[in-house]
């Protein structure tokens, strides 16, 4: 199955951004995002968080916070297809992920734990996120569902990405007549391994 595309992410942040009368630029998706915020429609993180807070989103979405075009891309087409997706500027857009402290990790475990699984959308710059390798290692031992969910150019076969990304699955697009929750597959080492649907309950295997 084909990989997500560059060209379809940009053009799903594009119109995004048409349809609210802003160009396409760095700080208008971030600026969107916000707009979408959702932040007085959920419960405040406890200080003493449960260990098994309620389920509320499809997808913990983690990101590089330098790529904002295509984070509005594929956010917008995630939830086009009917996903819920946490999303830290659209969830909790007063937390501070530029600085690594433990009241935003916090946060982060328990909307993590609030989640089915977590994809990491690829980018050249994912790899200097100082979040994203603690949120795969997190959420593969929360619940073992991470993958990552590479972005890459029409066409392309194959993924190469950082070392750390060889560990997991793939999250490919599966779309066309397929709708939620099979229009996303999960691959491993290039064999498929179950819709994302099918995949939630499948038993680790190590």
């Amino acid at each position: 199955m084909p990989y997500f595309t560059t060209e379809a992410v940009a053009t799903a942040a594009a119109q995004a951004l048409s349809e609210n009368g802003r160009s396409v630029s760095f700080s208008n998706a971030s600026n969107l995002l916000l707009l979408e915020s959702i932040d007085e429609s959920l419960d405040p993180v406890p200080e003493e968080p449960a260990k098994t807070p309620p389920v509320l989103f499809d997808i913990f979405l983690s990101h590089s916070s330098l790529d904002q075009l295509q984070v509005l891309g594929i956010y917008t087409l995630l939830r086009r297809r009917n996903y819920s997706v946490y999303l830290d500027q659209v969830c909790d857009p007063k937390l501070n992920r530029m600085q690594v402290t433990r009241a935003t990790a916090r946060v982060l475990r328990y909307r993590m734990a609030q989640c089915k699984s977590l994809f990491v959308a690829t980018s050249q710059n994912t790899t200097q996120s100082k979040w994203v390798p603690w949120e795969l290692g997190f959420v593969d031992g929360w619940n073992a569902r991470t993958a990552v969910l590479p972005i890459l150019p029409t066409g392309t076969v194959s993924f190469a990405g950082h070392e750390y990304f060889e560990l997991y699955p793939e999250a490919r697009d599966a779309g066309g007549a397929r709708i939620y929750p099979n229009d996303i597959e999960i691959y491993d080492r290039r064999r498929f391994v179950a819709s994302w649907g099918t995949w939630l309950g499948l038993h680790r295997n190590f």
